[in-house]
């Protein structure tokens, strides 16, 4: 699956969650929101990342499952977010790939 089709799944099933908040609670989520959703779900994935590393005691079961789960959760959200901030992913993302990269030689250079 390649990044578009990642992106359209991930739009697609925002916008059923979002006919699902209309008719429920008379509005959908805006991108404060979004943000608050995407704090919790990093904080479930720092939680779940801690336990599998051995920073916190082991309480759950299905670890990697879960950590799948929640890092799905939070590209979901990005991708989202990206859709809705007019953000191009697929153009930004290898930009900045390439200023990190520079930034990482040209202190391995200075060392």
């Amino acid at each position: 699956m390649n990044f578009k089709d990642l992106y359209k799944m991930a739009i697609s099933t925002r916008e059923s969650f979002e006919r699902f908040e209309e008719q429920n609670y008379g509005q959908k989520w805006d991108v404060n929101q979004l943000m608050l959703g995407l704090s919790v779900d990093v904080g479930d994935l720092i939680r779940l990342v801690q336990e599998k590393q051995g920073n916190r005691p082991k309480t759950t079961d299905n670890l990697d499952d879960k950590i799948a789960h929640e890092l799905c959760d939070v590209l979901w959200v990005v991708l989202v977010l990206s859709q809705k901030l007019n953000v191009d992913l697929n153009q930004e993302f290898p930009k900045n790939m390439k200023d990190l990269q520079e930034i990482i030689e040209n202190k391995t250079n200075n060392s």
